[in-house]
C-alpha cells in the first residue's frame, strides 16, 4: 500500500468542504431563532465542532472504526490515535494516510451532533447540551457508524449500503431517509458494492429499509434514554425566565444585536 497524492489531495478537500457544513449550520440555525437566542444558537455548532474533534481523536475514532468487537462497536486499540498515522490503512481508504481518513471521518461526526441542535434552540442549558453531545457521540454516533462503515459492522457485513451519509448521518439526526433512496436507485454501474430496485435487486431494498429501521429505533431510544437522564440529573431546560430574557443573556452575557429584543 501506498499514499496516492491525488487521492490524498481530494480527501483533504472533502474534509474541508464537510467541516465548512457546521459553521455553515450556525448560520442557518442562527438565522431561524428570535434576536435574543442567536449567538446562543451558533454557539451550540461551533462548540460541538470543538468537542468532537477532542472526543474523537480522544477515543471516537477507535470506536467508530477500530477493530471489530462482534460487529458492534470497535476496539479500543486506536485510543488517542493509537497506531494511526501517515502510512495508509490496510482497511480503510487504501491509497491515502490513515490520519487523512481519521479527520475526514471527524468532520460526519461533528456535523451530526451539531445537526440535531437545531431541535433544541432557545431552550436548552449550553453546559447540559455539552455533556449530552458528550453521551450522544459515545453511546448513538460512535455504535451506528461503526454498524454501517466500520469494517465488520454488522449492517456493513449485511450489505447495507450508505451514500453521502445516508443513514450514519441524516438518518440517525433524524433528518432524512437518504439510504431509502439509494437503495431504490443504486447500480452496479455506479457502486460495485450492489444494485437496487430498477437495477433488479429488490433484495438490495429490503437490507436498505432494515438498516433504517434499525438505525431508527436505536438512535431514538437511546437519545430518549440520555435525555431522560440528563433532565433527571442536570436539568436539560433553562428557566422560564432565562427564556424569556434570551440565552444569549441567560448563558452567555452577551448579545447579537443592540436595540429592544424580541
Amino acid at each position: 500500500m501506498s499514499v496516492n497524492t491525488g487521492d490524498t489531495a481530494w480527501l483533504l478537500i472533502s474534509t474541508a468542504l464537510v467541516l465548512l457544513m457546521t459553521p455553515a449550520l450556525a448560520l442557518f440555525y442562527g438565522g431561524m431563532v428570535r434576536r435574543k437566542n442567536v449567538l446562543s444558537t451558533m454557539m451550540m455548532s461551533f462548540a460541538i465542532l470543538a468537542l468532537v474533534s477532542i472526543l474523537w481523536v480522544i477515543y471516537g475514532y477507535s470506536l467508530s472504526f477500530g477493530p471489530d468487537k462482534g460487529g458492534i462497536i470497535g476496539a479500543l486499540d486506536w485510543i488517542g490515535l493509537t497506531g494511526v498515522g501517515q502510512d495508509p490503512s490496510s482497511v480503510y481508504a487504501t491509497t491515502v494516510p490513515h490520519l487523512a481518513f481519521m479527520i475526514f471521518q471527524a468532520a460526519f461526526a461533528i456535523i451530526t451532533v451539531a445537526l440535531w441542535t437545531g431541535a433544541v434552540v432557545e431552550r436548552i442549558k449550553f453546559s447540559v447540551l455539552l455533556v449530552f453531545s458528550t453521551l450522544w457521540l459515545t453511546l448513538v454516533y460512535c455504535p451506528i457508524a461503526h454498524w454501517v462503515w466500520g469494517s465488520g459492522g454488522w449492517l456493513a457485513k449485511l450489505g447495507a449500503l450508505d451514500f453521502a451519509g445516508g443513514t450514519v448521518v441524516h438518518v440517525n439526526a433524524g433528518i432524512s431517509a437518504l439510504a431509502l433512496a439509494t437503495g431504490i436507485f443504486a447500480t452496479a454501474a455506479v457502486n460495485s458494492a450492489g444494485s437496487g430496485l430498477i437495477d433488479g435487486n429488490g433484495k438490495q431494498v429490503l437490507i436498505q429499509l432494515a438498516a433504517i429501521a434499525v438505525t431508527i429505533a436505536f438512535a431514538f431510544s437511546i437519545t430518549w434514554f440520555l435525555a431522560k437522564l440528563v433532565d433527571v440529573t442536570m436539568g436539560l431546560r433553562v428557566t422560564p425566565e432565562e427564556e424569556t430574557v434570551g440565552l444569549d443573556i441567560s448563558q452567555h452575557g452577551e448579545r447579537a444585536y443592540g436595540g429592544l429584543l424580541r
